[in-house]
């Protein structure tokens, strides 16, 4: 498995005004691309980073965003 980002956990019930509107999409656009973008990710614990620990990362309700490695597909 492959760590690939942080993001706001998306189950919590105010996740989707975490979301950032870009370009010319609605929020409603940009909620939907972003729950489809999440729809074959695993879900897991937040990675640190050089400015956050695990522990700071989870008190702000921040997950891990992570997909299967090609040879993890391979069983």
């Amino acid at each position: 498995m492959r760590w690939i980002s942080n993001t706001y956990d998306p189950k919590a019930p105010n996740a989707d005004s975490h979301v950032i509107q870009m370009f010319d999409q609605t929020q409603c656009e940009v909620i939907a691309a972003y729950h489809l973008w999440l729809a074959d990710k695993i879900i897991g614990e937040p990675k640190a980073t050089e400015v956050c620990s695990v522990a700071v990362l989870r008190a702000m309700n921040m997950v891990g965003v992570y997909v299967l490695d090609k040879e993890d597909d391979s069983d």
